[in-house]
């Protein structure tokens, strides 16, 4: 949360500032890619717990939105809106689904032996052993994974549809940096996916280990994790109102009303490109239910 307040007062900041002198770009750059690469290494490394992946993950999602931020707030490239979008959007579902699953990968000191022996198998905490735990942390992963149709895969798509009008209307140089840049939120992206992968394994494995008993659990220690994914769907549903609400945050030339009509669809003023997460969720059931 402290992290997530510093993010909106730098979007403030760079609203208010505008374009950055081009070292300042630069140097936020690097460090933004710098930090989401630390944080996916994290991920990844071979013997940690559930909560140090999960850090690791969260720490790369804060370094990428500040390459987003700088893009759309502190350089004159086209695709500002786009960018901007991409930046709401990922405060929106893939936010509060970090949030689910931080709450329930917290560290804990009641991981069990044959877990801390094994040096390549990801400790699991006890609140993440419950079957009620398991079903909230697979409805966060799908707000949370750049897979598509939801959470992270609108942002994603917002920002290759945003790097791609950039790199058009630029001199080579720069749009040789666009792609690079591209290409290593691409990358980290998919980095981050195989640590949700990880941590999916290490669930299915505990839960394959342990068939014949299933942990108790108090839905008050669940609750925050409910709400935030409740939260999640809607905002994943309804990414139309989300950004409405979101766009009068920041102050900019860009701020979208709120219409009825556009409220399950992800559109932009100053393009007529739209994406519908609900129609593709449809579309993906009616697929499932003609293979059954």
């Amino acid at each position: 949360l402290p992290g997530a307040t510093g993010l909106f007062l730098l979007g403030r900041l760079l609203t208010e500032s505008g374009v950055l002198p081009s070292v300042c770009q630069f140097f936020l750059l690097c460090c933004g890619c710098g930090v989401a690469l630390s944080g996916s290494m994290q991920a990844l490394r071979r013997s940690s717990s559930a909560g140090q992946l999960m850090s690791g993950l969260v720490t790369s999602g804060f370094g990428l939105l500040v390459v987003i931020l700088v893009l759309a707030f502190g350089t004159t490239l086209e695709g500002g809106e786009q960018f901007r979008t991409a930046a709401l959007l990922a405060a929106g579902a893939p936010f509060l689904s970090a949030l689910v699953l931080l709450w329930l990968c917290q560290d804990t000191k009641d991981a069990s032996p044959e877990q801390e022996e094994g040096a390549s198998s990801l400790i699991l905490p006890s609140r993440l052993k419950g079957r009620y735990a398991q079903g909230i942390m697979a409805c966060a992963l799908l707000f949370l994974s750049g897979l598509p149709p939801l959470g992270s895969f609108s942002v994603l798509w917002c920002f290759i549809g945003a790097a791609e009008q950039a790199a058009r209307a630029v001199p080579p140089l720069q749009a040789l940096a666009v792609i690079v840049l591209t290409v290593i939120t691409s990358c980290v992206m998919v980095i981050n996916i195989l640590a949700l992968l990880r941590l999916v394994l290490a669930v299915v494995r505990s839960r394959s280990a342990q068939e014949d008993k299933d942990t108790a659990q108090s839905i008050f220690t669940l609750l925050p994790a409910l709400v935030c994914v409740a939260a999640a769907a809607v905002v994943a549903f309804f990414p139309g109102g989300w950004l409405a609400f979101a766009d009068n945050l920041l102050a900019g030339t860009f701020e979208r009303p709120f219409l009825w009509s556009k409220s399950i669809t992800v559109w932009f003023i100053s393009s007529s490109e739209s994406y519908t997460p609900l129609y593709c969720v449809m579309a993906l059931l009616l697929c499932a239910g003609c293979l059954q």
